[in-house]
């Protein structure tokens, strides 16, 4: 990502971004308060996601029985959690008004979720189907 400054002169801005394009990327040029808020969704999001259920599973009682069913889908959820605690720390507190508006979004999807649970009807189906359908759009569009 490329967050150009209104100082920076466009001659800079052409030079970075061909060097960019030498090292064989795309330049994404984007202004930085909406990369700060974006990237708190996608990127720091998941890493606090991450720890917290590290933190909610692997602290009770239960863990010692529970961890020996574990397997390769908490391996890759929790797998962010291993990340260093004091660079997450820090870029959760450089950025944490965006993070804290992903936060809140995040426990209403999740609350949203525990109602269509809580009421066994067939739209938690559908919830999870329109997740399915999402990720998959994201992951076509990336190729």
């Amino acid at each position: 990502c490329l967050t150009p400054s209104r100082k920076a002169s466009p001659q800079s801005v052409d030079k970075v971004a061909d060097m960019v394009k030498k090292l064989g990327a795309a330049p994404f040029f984007i202004d930085a308060q909406e990369h700060d808020v974006l990237v708190a969704g996608v990127s720091h999001l998941p890493f606090l996601l991450s720890a917290a259920l590290v933190t909610s599973t692997a602290s009770g009682p239960t863990w010692e029985r529970m961890k020996e069913l574990a397997a390769s889908g908490y391996r890759d959820l929790t797998r962010l959690a291993s990340g260093s605690p004091e660079v997450n720390a820090q870029i959760c507190l450089t950025n944490q008004q965006a993070i804290l508006r992903w936060i809140d979004k995040f426990i209403d999807e999740l609350q949203r979720y525990r109602q269509l649970v809580d009421s066994g009807s067939n739209q938690l189906e559908e919830a999870l189907a329109e997740a399915n359908k999402l990720r998959q759009e994201w992951l076509n569009k990336a190729k």
